[in-house]
């Protein structure tokens, strides 16, 4: 207890005591003295809990700021949030270094030490794991198993700390109740002794209950409120003894702590300061008072400081913005020294007084705005009071301007991001528009190259003699490489870039073998190489993209007999798992070295690259393979040794097969979820000779779809917790299910909608049996274009050699064309002439593809002409999803390439037999 409080306490004890008989003055006095002792060893007790509790929190306080910051810089990978993380390290040593002073008791240190030990093993995990990042090693660094260990680790440090909290609470208490119980035996002694020592005692008692333990008690709530964070409870602090001394330091730190943690949140709310700079100023007024604020920003090149804000005396709306020299005076200290200037009268300063008197300024305090990347700046405050500023403000607002500084540096750096995102955005974008404009004007030009020469070398025109036929076949030759070389390039940026879209069916795994092997087969037979596939008897399904899978095989297919000696062997083979189908492509060529089959799949590497070697490529093939199986969710692997020859071995997920029901008019599938209307439907639809196929969620519906082909569909549009409508674009969007007439029959009204995403009927429910038989004849009964028509094609490209290769393949055909050089003739031929078919190209000027679509199917008198797209563009999404409903089939202008007139003819007849009777109505 200091000497003020005993004085204090000696005196009223006197006072008390002046009216008890002499004979009591022993007793009194021992009562006096035990009474002096239990209030010196509590207040010694609960002022050491007390501070011992506080520099806990201060401990747990720098653990939070290291583990947060740690998080962050893990989560973000800026350097620059590691500061904290560094503060706080830095911090704690001294922090346990002044608990265990405080901790007097061995339990006290036991749980300190403790506690000691789960922060250094938190902090030697984060090291190692810093010590990785920082080296480039990340890929080391098991992303779930930080998160995991991280939290274990800093949970064991707080349980730890939790601990030793609650031991000074037990403490606290037990000393509260062992004094007490001393301060009670003392009334008893007294109060043997006589009734007027017991009054004395009485009287005493309450005077020290009420003067000493009530404050305290407060003082105990107080500290409970601020460790768990309620900061805006005031700390009581009346009178003006030691006890209220304590309690109004105690309030100064809670509003200290209030301020730092408003001053925080406040700059983690925007990263526009410009914004909050005038509610910041407010804080530090609170704090430190001042007459006038400043915040100095310091320009890149670092040779001027920016006023980005001005408030109070001698400030004005023109000094925000304005610049100033960084140069020798005092008003550019801290920003040199990076430490604070504290001047406490202007008036001896000749030059920096002057130009501070007409605002009245007497004192000033700057502080710098420093980070570990940089100088920021500083924040500058004045005075017109001499002194009016001391060591104290320049500690108060030390722990201020550091949020801050990091405000300052997050907010750069922010700016700093979005500009280098926006300049990702565009080259993002750029990049599409090259890729869409290579597809085009690389493939344009190539496609002419092939086709006229496949019409050379068919002598279509007349003989040609031998040298002329080696040149021609040398030309069709190189411009099926080179269509090849750049296919893989786009295909290879397009997958890099995400802008790959895969247009899923599901597919017979023993069907789509015998097809690409037959297509195989030639170049098998050109090097006297046995091509064999295994025979099955089960033939699974897989849920993929038909061309890109034909373009895996293909390419596995085309390297195996490529790396094969004349007399060698390739084989295709499958295994059926319960979840994939595992194909394998084994040859015996020349194999693979161990340490070089890891390097195959990426871009441009070869096994054998220098310049002398046997077999032509570019190592884009197996590249291109394995990341359009990544894209089927599946996996490729190699096994191969030098010499021996290699199997490669593709795993793709299996799609279930389903058991349909057929009827005598063909199978329709009713899309919907409710048993009573799935009844009901599948009554007037089996009376009419329809079979009836079932599902009842949107994911069903294309795969159904695909695998019976239906007549028709009709489709709820209110399917439990979902709607209808992208089933539709599924279906309109997909080639094989396009042409399926779909009735949506729902109690919705969205007849407009439904048409515009290509329905073919729109049906509000209850659906009367009638009525859907008739709409059902109407789109499914309606008569096709016979095999012996002649059918009028109006072709729409700018490119004249496109035009022509049409009009040779249609040649001979019953197809008769007619053609436009860009979307202007193609709108006026439609406009007078009907055609029964549309050919259009979608890249043309200054009329597109899409234009010359979009008025075909606006215009009543045309919307029943099939259209087909013909195109050397790789359809983005939203090219998909425009053309939706629109288009009967999309044709590639490499596919026609590489597969000739066939390709073409072979759409065009699958076309036709699906067009409505419209489409023949002037036919003949």
């Amino acid at each position: 207890m200091r000497p003020a409080v005993r004085h204090r306490v000696g005196v009223r004890l006197g006072s008390s005591y002046a009216a008890v008989i002499l004979l009591l003055g022993l007793s009194w006095l021992a009562g006096t003295v035990a009474n002096s002792e239990v209030q010196a060893s509590y207040r010694d007790t609960v002022v050491k809990r007390y501070e011992l509790a506080a520099q806990i929190l201060v401990i747990r306080k720098a653990m939070l700021d290291q583990a947060t910051s740690f998080r962050a810089y893990f989560t973000v990978g800026i350097p620059q949030l590691l500061v904290p993380y560094h503060a706080g390290r830095r911090a704690m040593p001294a922090a346990f270094t002044t608990a265990r002073k405080l901790a007097g008791d061995p339990v006290d240190r036991r749980l300190l030490d403790l506690m000691l030990r789960g922060a250094r093993t938190w902090e030697q995990w984060v090291d190692r794991d810093l010590r990785i990042w920082t080296a480039g090693q990340r890929a080391q660094i098991n992303t779930a198993g930080v998160e995991v260990t991280d939290k274990r680790l800093f949970d064991r440090f707080r349980a730890a700390s939790d601990d030793v909290l609650r031991q000074v609470q037990r403490e606290r208490q037990s000393g509260l109740n062992s004094d007490r119980s001393i301060f009670n035996q003392a009334n008893l002694i007294l109060g043997a002794i006589g009734l007027s020592a017991i009054l004395v005692v009485v009287l005493l008692g309450w005077l020290l209950t009420r003067s000493i333990l009530r404050p305290l008690e407060d003082l105990q709530d107080a500290a409970a409120q601020i460790r768990g964070g309620h900061l805006d409870t005031p700390v009581p602090h009346e009178g003006h003894d030691e006890i209220a001394q304590l309690a109004s330091n105690m309030d100064a730190m809670r509003g200290h702590l209030a301020a730092q943690r408003r001053v925080a949140d406040l700059l983690a709310s925007t990263l526009e300061l410009d914004k909050i700079y005038p509610e910041l100023a407010a804080e530090l007024r609170g704090l430190v008072p001042f007459d006038r604020a400043s915040v100095s920003i310091l320009t890149k090149d670092g040779t001027e400081l920016l006023t980005a804000y001005a408030e109070g005396a001698g400030t004005d709306e023109f000094m925000i913005g304005s610049l100033r020299p960084l140069d020798d005076s005092i008003f550019s200290r801290s920003v040199h020294t990076g430490e604070p200037v504290l001047i406490g009268d202007t008036t001896g300063l000749q030059v920096e007084g002057k130009a501070l008197a007409p605002a009245g300024i007497r004192s000033v305090v700057m502080m710098p705005l420093r980070t570990k990347a940089r100088m920021w700046g500083s924040l500058n405050l004045g005075s017109s009071r001499p002194q009016a500023f001391d060591q104290g403000s320049v500690s108060t607002l030390a722990t201020l301007v550091q949020p801050l500084a990091n405000a300052l540096e997050n907010a750069e750096l922010y700016r700093e991001i979005a500009v280098a995102n926006k300049e990702l955005e565009r080259v993002s974008r750029l990049k599409s528009e090259f890729l869409a404009n290579m597809s085009h004007e690389l493939r344009t030009p190539l496609n002419a190259i092939i086709g006229f020469s496949e019409v050379l070398q068919d002598s279509t025109f007349g003989s040609l003699n031998d040298r002329q036929k080696r040149y021609v076949g040398n030309v069709l030759e190189s411009g099926r490489h080179l269509l090849v070389l750049v296919n893989d390039i786009l295909d290879i940026s397009k997958v890099e870039a995400g802008y790959m879209e895969l247009h899923r069916e599901i597919l017979d795994v023993k069907a789509l073998l015998a097809e690409v092997t037959e297509r195989i087969v030639s170049l098998a037979n050109n090097k006297q190489i046995t091509l064999q596939i295994e025979d099955r008897s089960e033939s699974p399904l897989i849920d993929a993209d038909r061309a890109r899978f034909m373009q895996i095989l293909l390419n596995l297919l085309s390297n195996a007999i490529k790396f094969t000696s004349p007399g060698g062997t390739v084989s295709v083979s499958y295994e059926v798992h319960s979840q994939f189908v595992a194909i394998t492509v084994k040859d015996t060529g020349i194999g693979i070295p161990e340490n070089d089959q890891a390097r195959i799949f990426d871009e441009f590497e070869q096994v054998d690259s220098s310049l002398g070697r046997t077999q032509e490529g570019t190592g884009l093939g197996l590249a291109l393979t394995k990341r359009l199986v990544e894209l089927h969710g599946g996996t490729i692997s190699v096994q191969s040794a030098q010499g021996e020859g290699s199997i490669f071995t593709v795993t793709v997920p299996r799609a279930e097969q389903a058991e349909p029901v057929s009827g005598t008019r063909g199978d329709v599938l009713v899309v919907e979820d409710d048993p009573a209307a799935r009844e009901l439907l599948g009554v007037y639809l089996t009376s009419a000779g329809y079979g009836v196929q079932w599902a009842g969620r949107v994911a069903e519906v294309l795969p159904r779809a695909l695998e019976i082909q239906p007549v028709a569909i009709t489709l709820d549009l209110s399917l439990a917790d979902e709607m209808g409508w992208p089933a539709l674009e599924q279906l309109k969007a997909h080639p094989q299910t396009r042409a399926i007439p779909v009735v949506i029959i729902s109690i919705l009204d969205e007849q407009q909608l439904g048409f515009a995403l290509g329905a073919g009927a729109y049906l509000s429910k209850p659906v009367a049996r009638q009525e859907l038989l008739d709409v059902l004849e109407r789109l499914v009964g309606g008569k096709s274009l016979t095999s012996d028509q002649l059918i009028r094609v109006l072709a729409v490209d700018d490119q004249p050699e496109a035009l022509e290769l049409i009009a040779l393949a249609l040649e001979g055909t019953r197809y008769r064309l007619m053609r436009a050089t860009n979307g202007t003739v193609a709108l006026e031929l439609l406009a007078t002439q009907n055609p029964d078919l549309l050919i259009v190209d979608l890249m043309m000027e200054p009329v597109s593809g899409f234009e010359v679509i979009e008025a075909a199917v606006a215009d009543p008198k045309t919307r029943h002409i099939p259209i087909v797209v013909w195109t050397a563009k790789d359809l983005s999404a939203e090219d998909i999803l425009r053309l939706s409903g629109s288009v009967a089939a999309r044709i590639s202008k490499m596919d026609f390439a590489v597969s000739g007139k066939e390709a073409l003819l072979r759409e065009l007849e699958r076309v036709v037999a699906k067009a409505p009777r419209e489409a023949s109505a002037d036919v003949g």
